[in-house]
């Protein structure tokens, strides 16, 4: 049975700026080579009105990043192989007025783990928004499934502030240049 994960994020920047940012090419790129530990790559980009069927009116990136084994939680260690990837997808729709819209999707090579959310980044003034994140983590691993759930939930809200500081560090780099 998936468990539920949800979590609010806040950003101190406006709609308009992190949706932009999510949006860049040049983000991803830099987001898959410099996270954690880094080494991960850009499998595929799609802008508005690019790809195909659905894909056509959305972004869409898709990336890999390579997980450190000292990373795996050390109950998982038995079941994941010595070198783990995790595979991204993280979709935008062309954003409204007052919210951005989109999904996410990581499945691990090799172990079998995945999220799948809906994600959605709310205005909150015209300086700051928050990105809100809804979704289960599943884990088809008999018996110790809802054990490994359970730990990928707090490995994915550790994330999260990986994440936003990734991002605000880059909009910094991105305003000096």
């Amino acid at each position: 049975m998936p468990t539920p994960v949800r979590h609010v994020q806040a950003y101190p920047v406006s709609l308009d700026r992190l949706y932009a940012t999510l949006t860049d090419t040049c983000y991803w790129t830099d987001r898959a080579s410099e996270m954690d530990a880094g080494g991960g790559d850009v499998i595929r980009f799609s802008g508005v009105g690019e790809g195909e069927g659905d894909d056509r009116d959305r972004f869409v990136a898709v990336v890999r990043q390579r997980i450190e084994s000292t990373s795996v939680p050390r109950a998982l260690k038995r079941f994941a192989p010595s070198s783990v990837s995790v595979i991204c997808t993280e979709t935008w729709l062309p954003r409204t007025d007052a919210e951005a819209r989109g999904t996410f999707h990581s499945r691990a090579e090799g172990l079998p783990a995945e999220v799948e959310a809906t994600v959605r980044l709310v205005a909150v003034d015209d300086t700051s928004c928050t990105m809100h994140f809804d979704g289960t983590v599943s884990s088809s691993l008999a018996v110790v499934g809802a054990m490994v759930e359970k730990m990928l939930v707090g490995e994915t809200a550790t994330g999260f502030d990986t994440e936003r500081d990734f991002t605000l560090g880059w909009l910094r780099r991105a305003a000096r240049a």
